[in-house]
């Protein structure tokens, strides 16, 4: 239960301070209002719960013993082009 509140903790923070996150999201508003700002709500949202699975199941093992696996993450993230601008 600690660790509930820990990782509460942080997601509330990061919810609230300047980030990439929160550009998108609010760029996703300007552009189109409300409406338009939910998928990169649901975007950030469901990448925070995956992130926190992948940490969840040991993801830091996995990248100690193939350091390439987090090179490639870094490179290119998954899932569709945004049309943000990577920087690698």
């Amino acid at each position: 239960m600690t660790s509930f509140f820990a990782v509460l903790t942080i997601v509330t923070i990061a919810a609230v301070t300047p980030g990439p996150n929160n550009f998108i999201v609010m760029s996703a508003a300007a552009r189109g209002g409300a409406a338009a700002a939910l998928p990169a709500i649901a975007g950030v949202i469901g990448g925070s719960i995956a992130l926190l699975v992948l940490i969840w199941a040991g993801a830091g093992p996995l990248f100690e013993a193939a350091p390439e696996v987090q090179t490639l993450l870094r490179i290119r993230p998954a899932g569709p082009d945004t049309g943000v601008p990577r920087i690698a």
